[in-house]
């Protein structure tokens, strides 16, 4: 029989990228004004970047290619202040259209491989048809549930990197093993690298796919060292410069610090860490503890930006020391295990997804011929599930190689003879039907959250502040946690010191005596004012000030400090 074609019909294509666009649009406009920590961080290291140059973008914690695109749209639209969470929040939407067309490239070399493996006059896959509709539904709702459109992040990055690598591994399975088609393996694992560290380990587990998936290891191995080297010559530089920031060899430190957060239990409150608990190593220089009771920690110097210990988290964490502990690993897995469980539940189409393959495997031939022949192209997705599960799992992390895996279940199904083919297309199609409609309540709600738009909190509390006479460049005391608030960054205002929101009720419980002791540490600190949230009713009688339109309040601190360092800076 004739191969088919595996690429879409274009009015296939065109009819899934209007759905793509319009719900995403949707989902990013309804929430253009919502800014998560991560964000924030990046954004700034993408201002520092516009002002010092590219060593604002070295940051042994936040990778460089994300803040690098922000900065490249701030200099080209420069956005005002009210606009810029929407200026980002639009690269998220272009984004996903990279995203998208990087997954068709995956998805193409998958229906290739598949049609060209399947032995004519017996069973075949399903039709690329119904491959692409799987593959375009599921795809949309991942981007709505999983690696949301609206998340200003770098994974988007790394799916679209990873949907190329595997691409390309697809090809070398093919027979492709071109010195140029394992030259470019080098280079997409270089971007990735550059988008997220966790690529770094990943890159070379893809690396060994490609050797194991080549019809010749001795032609092979040579391509895949020249993939390694342009691999290492894109990473070098980055790997150079943190290494020198920090006087030893690393190409990042967000794997040391994440796992000894989530494993390990350093610093469970995920904020000043001060060498708890002991045998978890000696904090280089960690933020200054002003009070025990309650607890006030300062961070003016020497890192900027508008909360300093989410600029740079591997400055305040230096000297934080990873460790292997059996029970503790355990107690990670196992969590981890119940998080994939609830991602795997979201909406529930999943299930409805996982009810229609067990009809069509029951109906079909022998199910993923040629797939296990070809097991090291999936290899990288498990390894990545198996990395994230070790340490930390988000929707967003994951997207990518559940998409992938989802696929290879959906090309591994074989219908066995002429009479059952125009039959288990038709049910295979029943996989669009929970997943769309979970996309379109989905898109329901955020129509809703446009009609309804919630005020701009952390725009009336930057222009509430400038009211009451904080102007850019002040340093500010918080209660509260200072690393999920834009307000400051939209103020230009540096937080310079804090009570964390576990010893909030110690500050309000205290005697007067007490709190005016921690409002002259705040004052000695360089803080302007203090800014909490949701105070109690008598803090209003204590000198508190509400801040127009919004649940936060003010108290100003008598005889105004220096002003700290602008509002974005590089580490001294």
């Amino acid at each position: 029989m004739d191969r088919a074609d595996p690429r879409p019909s274009p009015a296939l294509r065109l009819c899934f990228w209007c759905i793509t666009t319009v719900v995403s649009f949707l989902q990013i406009w309804a929430r253009r004004h919502t800014m998560n920590p991560d964000a924030v961080s990046y954004v700034e290291i993408a201002q520092a970047a516009l002002h010092i140059g590219v060593k604002g973008l070295v940051n042994a914690y936040w990778s460089p290619l994300y803040p690098a695109l922000l900065a490249v749209i701030f200099r080209a639209f420069h956005p005002p202040l009210f606009w810029e969470s929407t200026v980002i929040h639009l690269l998220s939407f272009l984004l996903v259209f990279v995203n998208l067309a990087c997954f068709e490239v995956f998805l193409r070399e998958l229906i290739r491989v598949q049609y060209s493996q399947a032995p004519a006059n017996l069973s075949m896959p399903l039709p690329p048809r119904t491959l692409w509709i799987c593959g375009y539904i599921l795809f949309i709702w991942s981007s709505q549930f999983w690696l949301r459109s609206d998340l200003t992040s770098p994974d988007v990055l790394v799916a679209a990197v990873a949907y190329l690598a595997t691409a390309i591994l697809l090809r070398i399975l093919a027979g492709n093993e071109a010195w140029t088609t394992f030259g470019t393996l080098g280079i997409v694992l270089g971007l990735g690298y550059l988008a997220k560290t966790v690529m770094f380990p990943l890159a070379f587990v893809f690396l060994a796919s490609a050797v194991l998936l080549a019809p010749s290891f001795r032609r092979a191995f040579p391509r895949a060292l020249l993939a390694s080297a342009i691999f290492l010559v894109i990473c070098a530089p980055l790997v150079v410069a943190l290494s020198r920031s920090k006087g030893r060899l690393t190409f990042g430190d967000s794997g040391t610090i994440n796992y000894a957060e989530f494993v390990n239990q350093v610093d469970p409150r995920f904020d000043h860490w001060q060498g708890q608990p002991p045998g978890t190593g000696i904090p280089a220089h960690p933020t200054r503890e002003l009070s025990p009771a309650p607890p006030l920690f300062e961070f003016a110097t020497p890192i900027s930006g508008s909360y300093p210990p989410w600029y740079d988290p591997s400055y305040w964490y230096d000297g934080v020391q990873a460790h292997f502990s059996l029970s503790q690993q355990t107690r990670a897995l196992l969590h981890s295990l119940n998080l994939y469980l609830r991602i795997f539940s979201q909406t529930g189409a999943l299930y409805f997804v996982l009810l229609t393959l067990f009809i069509l495997l029951r109906n079909s031939g022998p199910w993923g011929s040629g797939i296990r022949s070809y097991w090291a192209v999936w290899l990288p997705c498990y390894a990545a599930l198996g990395m994230y599960a070790l340490v930390n799992v988000e929707p967003r992390y994951i997207a990518w190689a559940a998409l992938m895996l989802l696929m290879m279940v959906f090309s591994g199904v074989r219908v066995p003879s002429s009479s059952q083919r125009p039959l288990i297309p038709r049910i295979a199609l029943l996989v669009a039907i929970a997943p769309a409609v979970a996309i379109a309540v989905s898109t329901g709600q955020n129509l809703a959250a446009i009609a309804r738009p919630r005020p701009f909190e952390a725009w009336d509390v930057a222009q509430g502040l400038q009211r009451m006479g904080i102007p850019p460049g002040s340093g500010v005391g918080f209660i509260g946690i200072g690393f999920d608030d834009y307000w400051a960054h939209l103020a230009g205002v540096h937080i310079v010191a804090e009570i964390p929101d576990w010893g909030m009720a110690r500050f309000w419980d205290a005697d007067p005596e007490t709190k005016s002791k921690i409002m002259s540490q705040f004052a000695a600190s360089g803080a302007a004012c203090v800014v909490t949230k949701s105070v109690p009713p008598e803090a209003a009688a204590q000198g508190w000030k509400q801040i127009d339109g919004t649940a936060y309040s003010l108290w100003e601190i008598r005889g105004r400090p220096r002003q700290t360092a602008g509002r974005v800076s590089a580490k001294n």
